[in-house]
């Protein structure tokens, strides 16, 4: 498979609220995003089923955002994966793997999209599989201290890449 292959793409209409700290579903200008609060963290997950051009190298996670007000600033964005292997995994509990964040200036104007990557390697997969079912978690870890961007954080899409 070429390097770059795109395995998945989500909107924030495909998003799954976890049991606490969700992002809030809203709307901006028709557009649906997904609001970050700047201060407490919050998440939202992505379910999908690992396509059959997977081969097992690492992922590149491309968020698209933007900010309700902000300009300046940046924000800490982190992602972990659980993969549900059939016929072994339970989905009762949560087994996420390793947590990979990245920081990311928001674009000078409000509204524009600002684009962030975060890499997750192979390794920390937990030997995901063409054919898995796996949960995503994306959320805003507004606690760092490199998050300086003020009032919400807008995730407008998010891009599963193979590297």
């Amino acid at each position: 498979m070429p390097t770059g292959a795109t395995l998945a793409v989500f909107d924030p209409l495909n998003s799954h609220p976890p049991t606490t700290g969700n992002a809030r579903l809203d709307l901006r200008a028709g557009w649906p995003v997904l609001d970050f609060a700047d201060t407490t963290s919050e998440a939202t997950d992505f379910i999908g089923i690992v396509p059959s051009i997977y081969s097992g190298l690492g992922l590149d996670l491309r968020l698209s955002f933007t900010a309700t007000s902000a300009t300046t600033g940046a924000v800490v964005w982190a992602a972990k994966l659980e993969r549900v292997q059939h016929g072994v995994a339970d989905i009762d509990g949560e087994a996420f793997g390793a947590e990979h964040a990245t920081t990311t200036n928001v674009a000078a104007t409000s509204g524009a999209i600002a684009s962030a990557s975060i890499s997750v390697p192979a390794a920390d997969l937990s030997g995901l599989m063409a054919g898995d079912v796996y949960r995503l978690r994306v959320r805003r870890v507004a606690a760092d201290a490199a998050d300086t961007a003020t009032g919400d954080a807008e995730l407008v899409a998010l891009e599963v890449r193979e590297v």
